[in-house]
């Protein structure tokens, strides 16, 4: 999607650039109620859907007196991508053959900028601090939130400076697979400039808008109980992923003989759903495995600048907004048999990095700028066997992955039921202003983020787990592992600049970190298990905040503060 504007007259020069793209997409792939299906090899209902939009906008406005270029771009997403067997019907893989492909994740990677836009072209201010583009992570460095700030640090600097490439994992398996796989991604450029004899104003205003529900779901049918020798590989497979990235940049510049006024803001808005479920009313078996997963990433960056110069009054302002409610949720219900293992798995992880910044310069009267970041995200992440469902998983073929409980990472070879409930969240913040003014200097700079994080991994009331009547036979290793674990990391680097004879600077970084991590095995369960049941609950915050605030002149005042909240 391109823009592009341009005004220039004798006395007055005006330029505005708007381009609105919206893609709204439902794709459906299903089987009906009561609907009878046998198949000897594999039954896949697969649904996927991939978007990409690249946007440029630009004005440029100019005049004898005045000059005003405003840019504006807009891209709104709204997909629906659902793969389902519906209440009522029966379906029956036995997996002879060749197995079926499906999209279980999205590989997400980095690798160097391969044109001419030079990422952040960061410098090395803060050196000391390791905020500099060598302490970027590995091209191929693992995609899961790390534990510490300096990886929130390392991994920001990727998203800044690196091309990120994101491609589909494919996984193999024979019998019933159902699958909704969904990528959405936005890169966007906004430019505004404004220059006038007189006075100047330039805007430029970035706003992505992402709605994407994705989502594997067996109702309740009735899933390999038609009559027939099932081979030994036969599973059922439940899956739904997606990946969301939008890269938005902002970016304003004025300047005029008398005031000179520019503004890039940035304002990304993204509400995700990922979903596997398996209703209660179900009634499945497999000779191998059963696996119900939800896996979710999110990768956002915002950059947005602005810079004004005037003959007497110049304001300067660069505003990033990013706000991600996402929701993640495997659930298995009704009566499942494997002779394998049993997964319900949802994962979630999102990363950010923003840079705001604005320079203004008054050479008459005063300079005023300022930058603002702010971050929102509201996540709930759940992975549960319902409330009265009936679970067994003899755990004869082969090991999950599951954790130990002795510390955030440590895992071990498990058989049998394994759920997971994990979530991540990297924060990295970079925002500066400077204001340069003959009799004023004013420069603030403010970072927010907020997060409200809920994680959860639970065995519903009353529910059976390896009662079937093939439990005898289960594996001597058999076990049953609950986790519910969530990362939150941040870094934050901000500092304002202010020089006049007032000179006024002020820095303030605020965060309010919120997770609920809950690991349960609820009232009334009837459990078994041949080796060991483990519960975990696994929660880890890190934060790191370096802010300055500078003011030079015959009365001067610079102020920074740093205020945290973490809760559990």
């Amino acid at each position: 999607v391109i823009a592009v504007s341009a005004g220039v007259g004798g006395s007055a020069g005006l330029a505005g650039a708007v381009a609105v793209y919206t893609i709204e997409n439902n794709t459906t792939s299903s089987i009906g109620a009561r609907a009878e299906v046998f198949a000897a090899r594999n039954v896949a209902v697969l649904a996927n859907d991939f978007a990409s939009v690249d946007s440029l906008v630009g004005s440029v406005g100019a005049g004898g007196s005045a000059g005003i270029g405003a840019s504006v771009g807009i891209v709104i997403i709204d997909n629906k991508t659902y793969a389902s067997v519906a209440d009522g019907a029966k379906v029956t893989a036995l997996g002879a053959g060749t197995g079926v492909d499906y999209v279980s994740d999205f590989n997400v990677t980095f690798s160097a900028l391969s044109d001419s836009f030079k990422g952040a072209g960061l410098p090395d201010w803060d050196a000391s601090g390791g905020l500099t583009a060598s302490n970027a992570t590995a091209n191929n460095a693992d995609s899961k939130v790390g534990l510490t700030a300096s990886d929130a640090r390392d991994v920001g600097l990727s998203l800044l400076t690196k091309t990120r490439n994101s491609e589909t994992f494919t996984q193999t398996a024979n019998g019933v697979v159902v699958n909704a796989a969904a990528s959405n991604s936005i890169r966007s450029l906004e430019i505004g400039f404004g220059g006038g004899g007189s006075a100047a104003i330039a805007l430029s205003g970035n706003v992505p808008v992402i709605t994407a529900d994705t989502r594997a779901t067996i109702g309740a049918a009735q899933i390999n109980k038609m009559a027939g020798v099932a081979d030994a590989r036969q599973s059922i497979i439940v899956a739904a992923t997606s990946d969301i990235y939008n890269m938005g940049i902002a970016g304003a510049a004025a300047i005029g003989g008398g005031v000179g006024a520019g503004a890039g803001v940035t304002v990304t808005v993204v509400e995700n759903t990922t979903k596997a479920t398996v209703a209660t009313g179900a009634d499945m078996k497999a000779e191998r495995d059963v696996n119900v997963t939800a896996l979710s990433k999110a990768d956002f960056v915002s950059f947005s600048a602005a810079a004004a110069g005037g003959g007497s009054v110049a304001l300067a302002g660069g505003v990033g907004v990013v706000s991600l409610t996402s929701t993640t949720t495997a659930q298995l219900g009704g009566k499942t048999v494997a002779g394998g293992n049993v997964e319900v798995l949802a994962d979630d992880q999102t990363r950010v990095a923003s840079m705001a910044g604005s320079v203004s310069v008054g050479l008459g009267v005063a300079g005023v700028g300022g930058a603002i970041s702010v971050l929102s995200i509201d996540k709930t992440t759940t992975a549960e066997i319902l409330a009265n469902a009936n679970v067994t998983a003899l755990g004869k073929d082969g090991t999950l992955s599951g954790y130990t409980g002795a510390d955030m990472n440590s895992t071990t070879a498990v058989r049998g039921i394994n759920i997971a409930a994990t979530s991540g969240e990297s924060n990295l913040t970079i925002a500066a202003s400077a204001a340069g003014g003959l009799y004023a200097g004013i420069s603030g700079v403010v970072t927010v983020q907020m997060h409200d994080i809920n994680t959860s991994a639970k065995i519903g009331a009353n529910a059976l787990i390896n009662q079937d009547a093939s439990q005898p036979g289960a594996h001597a290793d058999q076990d049953v592992v609950v986790t519910a674990r969530d990362t939150s990391i941040s870094n934050v680097y901000a500092g304002g600049l202010a020089v006049g004879f007032v000179g006024l600077a002020g820095t303030i970084d605020v965060g309010v970190i919120k997770t609920t991590t809950t690991a349960v095995i609820a009232d009334g369960v009837n459990l078994t298990a041949k080796r060991n049941v483990r519960v975990n609950a696994l929660s880890n915050k890190a934060g790191n905040s370096v802010i300055v605030a500078g003011a030079a002149g015959l009365v001067s005042i610079g102020a920074a503060i740093a205020i945290y909240d973490y809760g559990n």
